[in-house]
C-alpha cells in the first residue's frame, strides 16, 4: 500500500525488496524492481541485489553498471571506494588517491579476485555492490543487529555480508 501510495520513494523500495528477499521471494522482489520509481540508479542497485542473490552474475554485474552510471559522482566515488577491504600501506595508498584515480586500480583488483572465470561475470564484484545496496537499506532503517547503525556496520557488512534472516528464540524458562 505504501509503495502505491509513494511510488517514488526509495525508502520503500528497498524495504520492499528486502523483506521479499528474507521471505525467498525473489519473484515477488524484482517484480517490486521493476515497480520502482525511485531515483534511476537506486531501482537499479535493488534489481541488481535481487539478480546477484538469484545466482545471475551477468545480469547483475550490467545491472550494476548502469546503477553506477546514473549515480551521482559521490556515490558513485563511495560506492567504488575499496579502501575497506584493504590494510596497512595498501590501503593508504589506495586512500590518497583520487576517485578518477583509481578506476584503473579498481579495475585490475576486480580482475585479480574474481573467484570464477568460467562464469562470464564477476560474481565477487556483484556481491561487492549487493553489500553496498543491503548497507544502505540498513542503515535507512531499524537493523535487527545493531541497536544504532554506524561506520562498524558498514564495515561488517562490506567484508564479511548481511545476515540473510534472523531468529527470534525464547529463552526455556527453568521449571525450579
Amino acid at each position: 500500500t505504501a509503495a502505491q501510495r509513494l511510488p517514488g520513494d526509495g525508502w520503500i523500495a528497498g524495504q520492499r525488496v528486502r523483506y521479499f528477499l528474507e521471505a525467498g521471494r525473489r519473484d515477488s522482489a524484482l517484480a517490486a524492481t521493476r515497480a520502482c520509481a525511485a531515483d534511476a540508479w537506486w531501482c537499479e542497485a535493488l534489481r541488481g541485489l535481487v539478480l546477484h542473490v538469484d545466482g545471475r552474475y551477468a545480469a547483475a554485474e550490467s545491472t550494476y553498471d548502469r546503477a553506477l552510471a546514473e549515480m551521482p559522482d559521490s556515490t558513485r566515488c563511495a560506492w567504488t571506494d575499496l579502501s575497506v577491504l584493504l590494510d596497512g600501506r595498501a590501503a593508504d595508498r589506495y586512500r590518497a588517491l583520487s576517485c578518477d584515480e583509481r578506476g584503473a586500480l579498481d579495475a585490475r583488483l576486480w580482475w585479480l579476485a574474481q573467484p570464477f572465470y568460467s562464469l562470464g561475470a564477476n560474481d565477487l564484484r556483484t556481491e561487492h555492490f549487493a553489500r553496498l545496496t543491503i548497507v544502505r537499506i540498513a542503515r535507512e532503517s531499524v537493523w535487527p543487529v545493531a541497536a544504532s547503525w554506524d561506520t562498524d556496520e558498514h564495515d561488517l557488512i562490506v567484508r564479511y555480508g548481511w545476515p540473510r534472516w534472523f531468529e527470534r528464540v525464547r529463552p526455556v524458562l527453568d521449571a525450579d
